[in-house]
């Protein structure tokens, strides 16, 4: 029997939902057991009622303040931007009255802007230190909100190289020092990769911890696709944090925002925003150290931490990576 990449077994099954292929019996054996990319909302008309009911409690309040506090955080990211250099921002970490203002300001308006649009956060376990894990791995990626967890961490993050250019959140990229990156080009992904390892290497000049979402894009949180292994090619020890939403599941699902979707981006902030609220958890695991295997083998590591994660969500672990499946699916 020849080998069947999973890769390809998904794009079979992508186009044969377009009834462009059919599905050959060895290739529907690996397709996974859950489509990581779609979220479909089925709403019922209790769901209609409190989005309307909310339209009129909630929006009118939400709104205004969360611009207000977002605002406001982005002038204090503004104002201690200015007079700094593209080049030192990238080349060395943030310190004096921008890392005081960063940290006591900028991190605590991240936080307040969630708690105004409805996210009640719920912290278990307890943060590592910079000296006991300097890369925190987070899964599932499943929101924009996301890119706010390493601020509101004091950490920097990494991003995809397209919010370089939004109005307002590219300040707060800046300010926290995030890693851009082109997904679907190599060498963006190689320099990303050197950036970790310089940021990790610096002793004498040490950055704060990166917080890194290494499925790479959104998953609708059925499962955990493949990490990609940026994170763990420093071969240093990784604490894993694993995001949860009690009251969100399918086919209710109003925080996810995978691929394919049969709502927009509107669609969702506004039924996040009418409800109640949103409960979030946010657990810290104990740091993962890697054998001397695992330091040698960035994707052995990556594996394994993936099938870890998997397993404490209780969610099937894929081999399949988010970059490759689009560009199977769109050919």
């Amino acid at each position: 029997m020849p080998h069947i990449s999973t890769d390809l077994a998904r794009s079979f099954a992508a186009r044969a939902l377009r009834g462009k292929a059919r599905i050959p019996s060895v290739i529907r054996e690996k397709m996974p057991p859950a489509d990581p990319f779609t979220n479909n909302i089925i709403l019922t008309t209790g769901d209609v009622a409190k989005a309307a009911l909310g339209t009129f409690l909630f929006l009118p309040v939400r709104i205004p303040l969360a611009l207000f506090v977002l605002l406001a955080g982005w002038i204090v990211a503004r104002l201690c931007l200015i007079g700094s250099l593209a080049e030192d921002i990238d080349s060395k970490p943030i310190s004096g009255r921008r890392k005081v203002f960063r940290d006591a300001l900028c991190s605590p308006m991240m936080s307040l802007f969630l708690w105004i649009c409805g996210l009640r956060i719920t912290i278990v376990g307890k943060k590592a230190e910079y000296e006991e894990a300097p890369i925190l791995v987070g899964a599932p990626h499943a929101t924009y909100m996301d890119f706010m967890l390493p601020a509101i961490f004091k950490c920097s993050g990494m991003s995809k190289e397209e919010n370089r250019s939004l109005p307002i959140f590219r300040d707060f990229l800046r300010f926290y020092q995030a890693i851009f990156v082109k997904r679907n080009d190599r060498a963006s992904c190689a320099l990303a990769r050197k950036e970790v390892l310089k940021r990790v290497a610096s002793q004498s000049d040490p950055w704060p911890q990166t917080f890194i979402f290494p499925e790479g894009g959104t998953t609708n949180r059925l499962s955990l696709l493949q990490f990609r292994h940026g994170s763990f090619a420093p071969g240093l020890p990784t604490q894993p944090v694993v995001l949860h939403y009690p009251d969100d599941d399918e086919p209710r699902d109003f925080v996810t925002c995978a691929v394919e979707s049969n709502h927009n981006l509107v669609s969702h902030f506004f039924f996040l925003l009418t409800r109640p609220v949103t409960r979030m958890v946010i657990q810290f695991h104990p740091v993962y150290r890697p054998n001397e295997v695992e330091q040698a083998d960035p994707d052995l590591y990556a594996s394994n931490v993936q099938r870890w994660m998997a397993n404490i969500m209780n969610v099937p672990a894929l081999d399949i990576r988010h970059i490759s499946y689009h560009r199977e699916t769109r050919e």
